[in-house]
């Protein structure tokens, strides 16, 4: 069992829940101006989708075991959700790309019958629902969504002392999976499906062991369409050929909590600090078809845990030993996978630390960053998180970034 913690929940401040939404709003504008049927192009076909869930906490034995002496019963999970979308129509080559999709936003809530330790929380979140094959009257279609997970009843030393898998009231929510959908009519679908949820806060407040449902999920869609569906046939997509290359720089910021126990602080309870990390990338890449981007380039990263140790200063409080800058500078190079959907991408950058002090901190040379990126022409606004062995979290990082695009002929303005 996780090493019992006493500390308050950070809270996400006002500006990244706005930044959220913003993201939120990017997957439902992804369009560029192709010259095609205007009429069809202005029809909206939106829509109202319903979507009651059962499911499992995975693994149940690691979150519960001290939450209710029914395990099995407290493993369970209740939800309902409501979206709101609208149907991808033609107006911009990424539809067609991927097969005609949905976008739209979303609210989820859940709880969990055998407990109430860990609250009834929410999920606020964007959706891409896009049909991997479709026929007449029915399609398979994967789920992508992103969004922002609150009212958790978090760990607390007096009010929720046995709860040690979220310390936070807000976390990070990600959720995938597939579904079958079948149209029952002019303005009635209905689909069934399996989901997988994961919910975070990056080790931005600890405890951090993450929560991950399973849902198996039936859900009925209401078609605000006066009794009309969006014709698929726009014609061929065109070839690729907007040949050049891309160079971006990237300044990303986060934080990172370390709980100190009571021999090191001489304290009665637990201690969290929390320390700042911060990353400045460059990289090249080149965009090889409407879809891919790959690339390469340097990180600069600033690790505030590197050799972290507190001691007792005036008034017995605690602090921060001070540790050299330079002792807190790594360097790593990564590959860039990039897939992109106009104007919201979503970048894989795995990475090896060539500079990096040993034993400085709990990291590792092999890291995964994977973000969430948008763009305003060349401004690039970006959510991350950077982890080791593909699922230890280091820490959340909101970005900002700015790239140059060159071709044959120099540079493209």
């Amino acid at each position: 069992m996780t090493t019992k913690l006493a500390l308050r929940p950070i809270r996400y401040s006002l500006n990244k829940v706005l930044f959220l939404v913003i993201l939120s709003y990017g997957f439902g504008t992804m369009a560029i101006g192709q010259e095609q049927d205007q009429e069809e192009q202005t029809k909206k076909y939106r829509f109202l989708k319903l979507i009651p869930q059962y499911g499992l906490l995975l693994p149940g034995e690691i979150y519960l075991d001290d939450l209710t002496p029914e395990p099995v019963q407290a493993s369970q999970v209740v939800g309902l959700a409501i979206e709101f979308g609208w149907q991808g129509r033609g107006s911009s080559i990424y539809d067609a790309k991927l097969n005609y999709p949905t976008y739209g936003i979303g609210l989820n809530s859940y709880a969990f019958p055998g407990t109430s330790q860990l609250g009834y929380p929410n999920a606020l979140y964007a959706f891409l629902n896009a049909p991997a094959r479709r026929w007449t009257n029915w399609s398979v279609n994967y789920i992508l969504r992103l969004g922002l997970g609150y009212n958790w009843r978090p760990h607390d030393p007096v009010d929720n002392p046995a709860q040690f898998v979220l310390g936070s009231y807000r976390n990070l929510y990600i959720n995938g999976g597939f579904e079958a959908e079948y149209y029952l009519g002019e303005r009635w679908d209905f689909a069934f499906g399996l989901t997988a949820s994961h919910f975070s806060n990056g080790r931005s407040s600890e405890p951090n062991a993450s929560v991950n449902l399973v849902n198996p999920h039936l859900s009925v869609k209401y078609n605000l369409n006066r009794g009309q569906r969006p014709n698929y046939d726009y014609g061929e997509v065109p070839d690729y050929d907007q040949q050049h290359w891309e160079w971006f720089l990237m300044f990303g910021a986060g934080n990172r909590q370390i709980i100190f126990d009571p021999p090191v602080t001489g304290l009665p309870t637990p201690v969290g600090l929390n320390y700042p990390m911060w990353n400045f990338s460059t990289a090249a890449q080149k965009q090889l078809n409407w879809l891919v981007k790959v690339g390469g380039g340097i990180d600069f990263m600033y690790s505030g845990v590197t050799d972290a140790k507190v001691e007792q200063g005036p008034g017995g409080i605690i602090r921060p030993v001070p540790v050299p800058f330079a002792d807190k500078i790594q360097i790593g190079v990564f590959g860039i996978f990039e897939w992109v959907l106009n104007n919201v991408s979503v970048a894989v950058q795995p990475g090896w630390k060539v500079i990096r002090k040993p034993g400085g901190d709990d990291s590792e040379n092999f890291y995964q960053h994977l973000q969430l990126r948008y763009h305003i022409d060349d401004v690039i606004l970006g959510v991350a998180i950077r982890a080791t062995r593909f699922s230890n979290a280091e820490y959340i990082e909101w970005s900002l970034g700015y790239r140059l695009k060159w071709d044959k002929n120099g540079l493209i303005k």
